[in-house]
């Protein structure tokens, strides 16, 4: 298999806590090539635990190790910029940009903060520190910053947030009624930067969803910049058949298409 189709492996062990069951994952992801900023092992681990719940911020979604590997494979567009993480849930992607050396802020729901400081275990237990309020506008890489941020909702802490480089966002195109919502919100960070862009990675659900008109709306386009399909590899949950998860780029309408 190629570097460019490497994927995580994934290693899972569960138990109780507290009645509830927790697994915890660790994925080890192949770096590939040369970059002296990376340890001599080749290898980036992330270990991430999960919780059994109903919530989608409790779990692990299939995108979230796929836009990994991507901005693995990326790390120089992440290493030493300002990311924004929305719908960080476990937190594997952020925890990832940080690893790469990038100064992440990562969010999820105003509801999803209050149930569970799941994400803020998962920052702790690989080795980086949860930031405060006063050192946002100069992070270090191995600091993150935890935000609870509804789509669409403007509240104070959107103004919190200084001005950043790039979003990341796994599985957030999940239900039709939030899509307006996140398009909204990353227009927001995109006017106020116009430089700002979005990586999103997705799982194709129902052929029949189409964010374009709104994507208009809001003065945005969009590009596909990587396809994984399931079938490429053998650790992933092939449960729900055979499907692609894309990576698509997102950003200002004012900008000219990539090549």
């Amino acid at each position: 298999m190629s570097q460019d189709h490497m994927v995580p492996l994934i290693q899972q062990k569960a138990n109780e806590n507290g009645g509830q069951l927790v697994s915890e994952k660790k994925y080890t992801f192949p770096l590939g090539g040369n970059n002296n900023n990376i340890n001599e092992s080749r290898i980036l681990e992330v270990t991430i635990k999960e919780k059994c719940d109903t919530d989608y911020s409790m779990i692990t979604w299939p995108a979230a190790p796929v836009l990994s590997k991507f901005m693995i494979k990326h790390r120089s567009q992440f290493a030493g910029k300002r990311i924004l993480e929305l719908g960080s849930g476990t937190g594997l992607c952020g925890i990832v940009g940080a690893l790469l050396g990038a100064k992440l802020i990562v969010t999820d729901s105003h509801l999803a903060r209050q149930k569970s400081s799941l994400l803020d275990v998962n920052i702790l237990q690989n080795n980086l520190i949860i930031g405060t309020d006063d050192s946002i506008e100069d992070i270090d890489p191995k600091v993150i910053h935890i935000f609870p941020l509804t789509w669409g909702r403007f509240t104070g802490v959107f103004f919190k947030i200084p001005l950043i480089d790039a979003i990341i966002a796994s599985d957030c195109f999940y239900d039709p009624n939030d899509f307006e919502d996140i398009l909204m919100t990353l227009a927001y960070f995109m006017t106020r930067n116009p430089e700002t862009v979005c990586y999103t990675t997705y799982q194709v659900r129902n052929s029949s969803w189409n964010i374009e008109c709104v994507m208009k709306r809001w003065n945005l386009h969009c590009e596909c910049v990587h396809v994984d399909y399931e079938d490429d590899d053998g650790d992933y949950d092939q449960s729900q058949g055979q499907r692609s998860r894309s990576t698509i780029l997102i950003y200002k309408i004012t900008r000219e298409p990539r090549t």
